[in-house]
This record gives C-alpha cells, structure tokens and sequence, in this order.
C-alpha cells in the first residue's frame, strides 16, 4: 500500500492501457491492460532511471512527459513488491 501523501505529490493513477504483443517491431496484438501512471515533480527520464536503480529494477516507460509502469505482467503476490518499490523511489 502507498501512502496517500506520495500518491497525491506525484498525482499517481491506475488507468486502463493496451500492451502490444507479437513479434517484436510489428506486434500482432493488442492486450488490454492497466498501468500506474506517475507524473511526479521528478523529471521523467531521471524517474526512469531511479525505478530501473531501485532495489528490485522496474522497468516502465514514458509517454506524454508522463511516466508509466505497466502491470500486464506483475502477478497478485507482487503488487506489495511495486508498491514497496514505488514508495522506495518516491521518499
């Protein structure tokens, strides 16, 4: 779980997303998904960088100045996991 301050500082959101699948430059598929979205005071390429530093990297991407991690294949058990990780990035 994410603490509200942190949520709220860096207008975090759970939105619906697509994820393309297939063969690589010319996926196939899309997938629905969904996907966290932080825009935070933290300039994106340098918040990319701290999520891919963390304890356990996460790897997300950029879109529209806005950051996102996508969680089409982040099970049940671990959610705590991203949350610990978000929180670790963002105090």
């Amino acid at each position: 779980k994410i603490n509200k301050k942190i949520i709220n500082k860096n207008n975090i959101e759970l939105i619906p997303s697509n994820v393309e699948a297939g063969s690589g430059s010319l996926p196939t598929k899309n997938i629905e998904s969904c996907a966290i979205s932080i825009q935070s005071e933290i300039k994106p390429m340098l918040l990319s960088q701290k999520f891919r530093s963390a304890s356990i990297p996460i790897i997300g991407y950029i879109n529209k100045g806005t950051f996102f991690i996508d969680l089409k294949a982040i099970t049940a058990d671990q959610a705590q996991l991203v949350s610990n990780i978000i929180v670790e990035v963002l105090s």
